[in-house]
């Protein structure tokens, strides 16, 4: 009796913690990567909006200066993703600038829906830096659907 009630407390402890989430922060509460839509046909232009919320300021990377570096993510199933795939314009050989999005900036992008050649349910994966800290992530926006 008193193992079953000491291992229904452990296990309450441990479920009921909350990991350390000090450093980088996530997609979904300081930094976030929404687009404009939630449904697009193929020859609409996907508008997304990077905003930084955070007390310091993120790096994001332009393949040739002009292209935001992203990736995306196709919807396999109800609750399953892709593979990260990539598009077609990081294959570019050319420099990839870095540019500073200061704390509490938002910075805006666009691509062609067409990019995703095919229709489904998508989300973007955008790598970010912070340079004060030498630390990095990726952003996930929202889903959204091309038909």
């Amino acid at each position: 009796m008193k193992t079953a009630g000491l291992m229904v407390l452990f296990l309450l402890l441990i479920f009921s913690c909350k990991r350390n989430t000090v450093g980088v922060p996530t997609s979904t509460d300081k930094i976030s990567a929404l687009t404009d839509k939630f449904t697009y046909s193929a020859k609409d232009t996907i508008h997304l909006v990077v905003s930084n919320k955070t007390e310091k300021d993120i790096s994001l990377f332009y393949r040739c200066g002009k292209f935001l570096e992203m990736y995306y993510q196709k919807r396999t199933d109800k609750n399953h993703w892709s593979d990260t795939l990539m598009f077609d314009y990081m294959t570019l050989r050319c420099p990839t600038f870095e540019r500073i999005l200061a704390h509490g900036q938002v910075t805006e992008s666009s691509l062609g829906a067409y990019l995703f050649k095919t229709k489904g349910t998508f989300r973007l994966i955008i790598p970010y830096n912070i340079p004060e800290e030498a630390k990095g992530g990726t952003l996930t926006s929202n889903s959204f659907e091309i038909k």
